[in-house]
């Protein structure tokens, strides 16, 4: 019986290091994504827009500002009311643009725009660790941009490569772990490309999505997408400053 009594107990102590190990991977991976009501990130956003079968470009340059400005008491996950709001110049008054959500569920770090909700990051986070970020919702939903019908989610998988340092802005961050959301895919009718870049403690620095189509009969495979391309768009997110 004593023999039992000792199994029992090793069994018990090996649970309760193996649940704070879990527990400590999954605090360290959040890390990443911090959410806590008066967080702020403000951010200088590019992006070039194809319209009318690739004739022309809207290209425009904007600031974004993402606040979470409440957390939702009433449910069982840790969710979060994320404001962003808008202006063209830094003299420009902010224009509240969206109401989004951020939730912290289980293991995964989860953000819904405009009625789809993305997996953002998936702990715990480590070299090589992988996620459908699009496990949410159909990824094979077709959208307007420009005007033009397109499936941007097709590419199921996002992947994690740790790096020691970044450089955005001016400003190095330490800690920083880019994640390529979706995979990079190119054949001769579509490309697509995301990555975005996060450092512990203070959320997405930068962010960069690729996101093209060429379905004409005139699409010279030799020429660069940028120069094929007929339908979709470029963007570029850099954080300008974070506060808390």
């Amino acid at each position: 019986m004593r023999h039992l009594y000792l199994v029992v107990a090793v069994l018990i102590i090996f649970s309760s290091c193996r649940d704070e190990s879990i527990s400590s991977d999954l605090e360290s991976s959040f890390r990443y994504y911090p959410l806590e009501v008066g967080n702020t990130w403000i951010y200088a956003v590019d992006s070039m827009l194809y319209l009318q079968g690739g004739i022309s470009r809207d290209t425009s340059s904007t600031f974004i500002k993402e606040e979470i400005t409440a957390q939702l008491s009433s449910t069982l996950d840790e969710d979060y009311v994320l404001t962003r709001s808008l202006r063209k110049s830094e003299n420009d008054p902010w224009q509240i643009s969206d109401v989004w959500t951020v939730s912290r569920n289980g293991n995964r770090i989860t953000k819904t725009e405009e009625n789809l909700e993305f997996v953002k990051l998936q702990a715990p986070v480590s070299e090589g660790s992988t996620w459908a970020p699009y496990a949410l919702f159909d990824n094979f939903i077709e959208v307007s941009i420009g005007g033009e019908i397109m499936a941007p989610y097709t590419n199921n998988e996002a992947s994690v490569e740790i790096n020691s340092t970044e450089v955005i802005e001016g400003v190095e961050f330490d800690e920083v772990i880019k994640v390529a959301v979706g995979q990079e895919f190119n054949n001769n009718i579509a490309f697509r490309d995301r990555n975005e870049w996060y450092a512990k403690d203070i959320g997405l620095i930068y962010k960069k999505e690729v996101v093209l189509d060429c379905r004409s009969s005139e699409c010279d495979t030799t020429v660069p997408w940028l120069d094929r391309a007929r339908q979709g768009y470029t963007m570029e997110m850099r954080l300008l400053s974070f506060t808390n």
